[in-house]
């Protein structure tokens, strides 16, 4: 949204640029005020570089529009959930494409319905809820899953609440 505004600004000015120079100059070889051709052909000249200016706006609107949607396609939420750990008890809120949760022995493994999940193939964002302090998450995968390790100040792994997203 702030692209939007930037290059309207961007283009306003460009405008307004254009009318105060071009404008006054058109004017007085309109009125054959004995100006010579050098003023005209000056005239013609910053009509000329307003035409470009212009172009290189509408450029770079179609570039910032062209960035857009390539951000958009490459960073797309697939998965997002809410796990809740409670004495060991896991209670799983989040879309549709969060098929499986599950706590093995070390680490948390989250199945994503179409995915065959490989970190290097993915964003995920994890956010620690209740208990966070001294704690600390690594992502990974292991089998087309991806797995939630959460480790205590000593590093060993604990269970702790957590939610995630997963952009691809």
């Amino acid at each position: 949204m702030r692209e939007k505004g930037f290059l309207g600004l961007i283009v306003l000015m460009v405008l307004v640029f254009a009318f105060t120079l071009v404008i006054p100059l058109e004017a007085d070889a309109k009125k054959g005020n004995g100006k010579g051709p050098s003023e005209n052909g000056q005239a013609n000249g910053i009509r000329h570089i307003v035409t470009r200016l212009e172009g290189e706006v509408t450029n770079l609107q179609n570039d910032v529009g062209d960035l857009k949607d390539q951000v958009n396609v490459l960073y797309t939420p697939i998965a997002i959930a809410t796990v809740a750990d409670v004495d060991g008890v896991l209670s799983v809120k989040g879309t549709d494409s969060v098929l499986d949760v599950s706590w093995e022995t070390v680490r948390y493994e989250v199945t994503i319905d179409g995915e065959y999940y490989l970190w290097e193939d993915y964003t995920t964002n994890v956010t620690l809820i209740e208990e966070f302090s001294g704690l600390s998450v690594v992502t990974g995968s292991d089998g087309g899953v991806l797995t939630v390790y959460i480790y205590d100040a000593d590093g060993v792994p604990v269970r702790n609440s957590f939610q995630f997203v997963v952009y691809k």
